[in-house]
């Protein structure tokens, strides 16, 4: 989750919008890309129907998608993992 937070907060203030995700998925200004999409993605997960979200309500957001609980458990089963 951090790294894919640091790739996003590319300016390092603590807090991404709309057009933090639009930059990192290859979107300029000059492409006419509608942030509208990503504008209420980001309204319905911050505090506040704010326009930015910070790590935790990230983490909150997307951390279930990236890491499901169950593969945070410590696993004896692997060669890996003895």
């Amino acid at each position: 989750m951090r790294k894919a937070w640091l790739a996003l907060d590319d300016d390092g203030n603590g807090s991404i919008g709309a057009e933090h995700f639009a930059r990192f998925l290859g979107a300029s200004g000059t492409q006419g890309f509608d942030f509208t999409l990503m504008e209420i993605l980001v309204k319905m997960h911050s505090k506040g129907m704010g326009k930015k979200i910070n790590y935790n309500e990230f983490t909150q957001w997307l951390g279930q998608s990236i890491y499901p609980k169950e593969e945070h458990f410590f696993r004896h089963d692997s060669k890996k993992n003895p």
